[in-house]
């Protein structure tokens, strides 16, 4: 495990977790969400390449059991908020659509370009849907990637950048969101771009860029790692003037493998960013994003109802901090008592099955 990307994992669920807190006369914070899943996206790619990248290309990969003990993760959950969802709706006098419940239940309702399908439900699944997408081609993008030569590389990036900036241009203003921002087929791009970072950042080139900032000292290493944070406060600045359909996707795709690759060179180099990711409090958070993002959405809606019912305007920052609270303590519980044994269940089931079979 790369400490400082898991370290960095909290930071980013915090920008999805704003992005969703809308208040009134309060602007919607729409890059924490675009920055958010770029982020998430491309470590992806980065994460199941330093963990089986080698697997796969030495011929070793089991892609039906690492299907399987990926959707042992993630799909009891996604399950759970489902249900959770539904029952909230019915309370309100909202029966589920049939269609969109079926779609939800297989994940393939981010291939339908309906904001009232991909969105239905939990509408942050959409994002697991994107996810097992990326899985199932993993393993060819990953043979493609690393046996291309620089050149042929450099040739198929060109390639679909271009295609990718004819799209942006020709698509209506109303399918921007349904297509550029939530779209598998266009979204491989983010998970792609962190698969060419890992081949950059296991080259020759990361091994002397670590030796040279070791020297450096761990002073100097720490401005490099606060550099990056600034350069990502200034892409905030750029994405408040540029269009939607250049800035929900295509605005990351630089500054955003920059990020990721210092922050993983700092795990190595050291620094005071990296000693912060690397904290046990931020690595324990770390380790309950996807518990946060999946529920944190339903502690927003719940917890604004409740206190709308009551009669209780607390402000925005309080209620800010009580969904945030909520939202950790019940991520923590959900992992705790939950996905934990659900996932080890599944695990075991797995095995057996694998070993009489």
């Amino acid at each position: 495990m790369i400490e400082t990307l898991q370290g960095c994992r909290i930071i980013f669920i915090f920008l999805i977790f704003m992005s969703h807190f809308t208040w009134t006369d309060t602007e919607e914070f729409c890059f924490g969400g675009d920055c958010g899943v770029s982020f998430f996206f491309m470590l992806s790619g980065f994460v199941l390449c330093h963990a089986h990248g080698k697997e796969v290309t030495e011929n070793r990969f089991n892609q039906k059991r690492f299907l399987f003990r990926q959707l042992s993760k993630i799909y009891p959950l996604h399950i759970a908020t489902l249900l959770a969802t539904i029952l909230i709706g019915v309370k309100a006098g909202i029966l589920p659509d049939i269609g969109n419940l079926a779609l939800n239940i297989t994940l393939l309702q981010s291939w339908i370009p309906k904001p009232e399908t991909h969105f239905a439900f939990n509408g942050v699944s959409w994002f697991l849907s994107d996810i097992m997408f990326f899985y199932l081609i993993f393993p060819l993008l990953v043979r493609c990637i690393t046996k291309a030569t620089i050149l042929n590389l450099s040739y198929g990036i060109a390639a679909v950048a271009a295609a990718y900036a004819c799209i942006q241009v020709i698509i209506p203003e109303q399918q921007v969101n349904s297509l550029l921002y939530v779209s598998p087929i266009l979204r491989i791009i983010d998970f792609a771009i962190g698969i060419i970072l890992y081949r950059l950042y296991v080259s020759d080139f990361t091994r002397t860029v670590i030796r040279k900032m070791k020297s450096y000292g761990k002073f100097r290493s720490g401005i490099i790692g606060c550099a990056v944070i600034i350069m990502m406060i200034g892409i905030y600045a750029v994405y408040q003037i540029t269009p939607q359909r250049w800035r929900c996707t295509s605005l990351f795709w630089l500054p955003m493998p920059i990020f990721i690759y210092v922050m993983a060179v700092s795990n190595e180099t050291g620094g005071l960013i990296a000693d912060i990711l690397k904290s046990k409090t931020v690595l324990w958070l770390s380790r309950l994003t996807m518990e946060i993002f999946m529920i944190h959405k339903i502690v927003i809606d719940i917890v604004k109802n409740i206190l709308m019912k009551i009669g209780i305007d607390v402000g925005y920052t309080l209620t800010c901090l009580i969904c945030v609270a909520i939202t950790i303590g019940a991520a923590y519980m959900t992992e705790r008592y939950f996905v934990r044994y659900t996932s080890l269940y599944l695990k075991r089931k797995y095995l057996s099955y694998e070993q009489n079979n």
